[in-house]
């Protein structure tokens, strides 16, 4: 029970820095301060950055192998956003989506590893 704890709480990180971010973009958004390339890229770091942070969250509250506990909690984010993706909007399957899911769960792995290092670390 307390390893989904920590899922939840992961997942709730990831959901505030995404929307923390998802705000400050619309508002240079709407001063038209962001180029279309930078949103883009934004695009992609936003998640990433919040993967990394939820894995972190995860990989410090693991007790071995954080690279698995970063595989789990961003199969789990993947699924959500498939999941939402193809229920609202008309998405299509193509390498670049590969690619940034692969991206996603590269980022949530090294933060876990992060994470379980620093645990060790402080211990």
């Amino acid at each position: 029970m307390n390893n989904i704890k920590n899922y939840l709480v992961a997942i709730g990180y990831f959901l505030l820095v995404v929307a923390v971010f998802a705000i400050i973009l619309t508002i240079f958004n709407y001063y038209d301060i962001v180029t279309s390339k930078l949103f883009k890229i934004i695009k992609v770091l936003i998640p990433s950055l919040a993967l990394f942070i939820g894995g972190y969250k995860v990989g410090n509250s693991a007790n071995k192998k954080g690279y698995i506990e970063g595989i789990k909690l961003s199969l789990i984010i993947i699924v959500m956003l498939f999941m939402f993706s193809y229920l609202g909007f008309n998405v299509t399957f193509n390498v670049s989506l590969i690619l940034y899911y692969i991206i996603l769960i590269i980022s949530s792995m090294l933060g876990a590893m992060v994470g379980i290092n620093k645990k060790i670390t402080s211990d």
